[in-house]
């Protein structure tokens, strides 16, 4: 027998309700997750700086990443805060009144409930390990630049080059605004071609800059400029050492 227009009239409402909350829960649970993810993101790169600081050498004054170093040693911590904050938010929303509902909607939600904690619970630990792992790993990537000249160590599984600064045969400082992106670096090209981007961490190079550009004052090499008027970074500072 087909339901009647009043019970339907009663009956979509409370299904519409039920929906924009299902809806405001997945969008919370989300929002909080992105945001612990990014946050943690955010703390492994300053545990990548603090680290790169502690294994360059004392006289280091400019040490950086590289960009596969960073991405390994930072990213995986995306996932990492995600999950948390997933987790976190599904125990919020568990602890919040529900509005009454048939056992058998009860039961399910409850069981699905269940399987999306234990799927978290599971991926939590399983991510940090990978995380801690990559993290390592990638940190061992990048440069320190010192008196003598600057090691360089492109990826986590490539050796280490040693360069003296009178190896250095060409000096780019790219700093310029592209729709919404920025495009930075102080790229050294040494004598057999490699680039090495001393600007890889910032507040490195803006504090180690001022010995750089004495080391490389008796060099002999081709200077680009390629700042731009848009350029809002230390870089619109520098000259030709």
């Amino acid at each position: 027998m087909p339901r009647s227009r009043t019970a339907r009239q009663t009956i979509d409402p409370e299904r519409r309700k039920r929906a924009r909350r299902n809806a405001i829960e997945g969008l919370s649970q989300t929002a909080v997750g992105l945001v612990a993810g990014i946050a943690l993101t955010i703390g492994a790169w300053f545990v990548l700086y603090d680290l790169r600081a502690r294994t360059c050498p004392p006289d280091t004054f400019v040490f950086g990443s590289t960009s596969l170093g960073t991405l390994l040693a930072t990213i995986p911590w995306l996932f990492v805060g995600m999950f948390v904050g997933f987790v976190g938010m599904a125990f919020v929303i568990g602890q919040l009144p529900r509005p009454a509902a048939p056992a058998s909607t009860e039961n399910a939600r409850r069981r699905n409930r269940r399987q999306w904690m234990s799927l978290l619970l599971k991926a939590i630990p399983a991510s940090a390990v990978l995380a801690f792992f990559l993290s390592s790993y990638g940190a061992i990537a990048g440069f320190c630049a010192g008196p003598d000249g600057v090691s360089f160590k492109r990826t986590p599984w490539s050796a280490t080059r040693t360069y003296q600064w009178t190896d250095v045969q060409g000096i780019t400082v790219i700093c310029y605004r592209w729709g919404r992106s920025y495009y930075t670096g102080y790229l050294l090209t040494m004598s057999d071609r490699t680039d090495i981007d001393l600007y890889n961490m910032a507040p490195s190079f803006d504090r180690g800059y001022p010995m750089v550009s004495k080391a490389l004052h008796k060099g002999s090499y081709v200077y680009i400029n390629q700042v731009g008027a848009s350029c809002n970074s230390s870089l619109r500072y520098v000259s030709r050492p």
